[in-house]
C-alpha cells in the first residue's frame, strides 16, 4: 500500500505541469466549465454547508465551489498539485491527504465532491467508506469518474494505460454498476446519474494526447459546438452509454 501511494505521489509530481498545460487553453477552460456546471447541478443549496473536495488536484473545480459555499476544504495526495492552487485569501482550506485515510473527524461535512480520483486508488472501496465516514447523515456525495460502460473505449483505454507514462499500473476505469456497488457498500444511497463526455471531452480536456484544437482557428466556436454535440449524444438511448465519464449523486444513509 505504501509503495502504491509513493508511486502515485511521484507520478503526480511529474504530471503537475501536464495539468497546467491541459487546462491553460481557452477551449479546455470552456469545456471544463461545462463539466463543472454538470456536476454542480447535483449539489445542494446553502452557503453555510461544509464542503470537501477529495482529490482536488490543481483546483479546477474548487473555484466553482467557493462561489457557492462559504466553507470549502480541498485535499489531495500530491503536494505538487496543491502548490499550483492560487486562491490565497479565499474561503478555502487546502491540505495534503490520502483519500483512503482521510484525516477528518466523523460526521464533519455536508457535501463531498470527488472527481477523477477513485481510478487512481488501489482501494476505491476504502476511499468511499472514508468519504461516508466524514459525511453527516443525509449528506450529499457527487462523484465524477471514468466510465467503462462504453464497449468502444475499453480497448483504447487498456492500450493507453499500458503505453503512456502518464498512467500507472494502478489506473482503472469503472463500470457504472461497479461504482454503484462500491457506494452501496459504503452506505451511500444512489439518487441519480448522467453520462458525460463523448467527442468533445478528449479533444478539449486532453490536448496533451490529442492536440488538434490547438492548431485550428475559431477554437471557442468549435468548443461550443463540441459541447452541444456531447449534450445531444448524452440523450440518445444507446449512444449515451458510450461516454468517457459518469456523474453520480448519492446520499449518506
Amino acid at each position: 500500500m505504501k509503495k502504491t501511494l509513493q508511486n502515485e505521489i511521484e507520478l503526480h509530481k511529474k504530471l503537475s505541469e501536464v495539468y497546467d498545460y491541459r487546462y491553460e487553453t481557452e477551449f479546455s477552460k470552456l469545456y471544463l466549465g461545462y463539466w463543472n456546471e454538470a456536476m454542480s447541478e447535483y449539489l445542494p443549496l446553502g452557503r453555510k454547508l461544509m464542503v470537501l473536495e477529495c482529490g482536488c488536484g490543481t483546483g479546477p473545480y474548487l473555484k466553482d465551489l467557493i462561489k457557492r459555499y462559504d466553507r470549502v476544504v480541498g485535499t489531495d495526495l500530491s503536494l505538487e498539485m496543491l502548490k499550483r492552487i492560487d486562491m490565497v485569501g479565499k474561503n478555502i482550506e487546502i491540505t495534503v491527504g490520502d483519500a483512503e485515510n482521510l484525516h477528518f473527524k466523523n460526521n464533519t461535512f455536508d457535501v463531498v465532491v470527488c472527481r477523477e480520483t477513485l481510478h487512481h486508488l488501489s482501494n476505491p472501496q476504502e476511499a468511499l467508506c472514508e468519504i461516508s465516514r466524514v459525511l453527516k447523515p443525509g449528506a450529499t456525495v457527487v462523484l465524477s469518474e471514468t466510465c467503462n460502460d462504453s464497449i468502444l473505449l475499453r480497448l483504447p483505454r487498456v492500450i493507453l494505460y499500458k503505453l503512456s507514462s502518464k498512467f500507472s499500473d494502478n489506473h482503472k476505469a469503472f463500470y457504472s454498476k461497479q461504482l454503484k456497488d462500491y457506494c452501496k457498500n459504503a452506505n451511500l444511497a444512489f439518487e441519480k446519474s448522467r453520462y458525460l463526455g463523448y467527442v468533445g471531452l478528449p479533444l478539449c480536456i486532453m490536448p496533451d494526447f490529442l492536440p488538434l484544437l490547438r492548431y485550428l482557428p475559431c477554437q471557442r466556436f468549435i468548443t461550443r459546438a463540441l459541447i452541444g454535440l456531447d449534450k445531444f449524444l448524452a440523450k440518445l438511448p444507446i449512444i449515451r452509454r458510450q461516454a468517457f465519464d459518469i456523474i453520480i449523486k448519492l446520499k449518506k444513509v
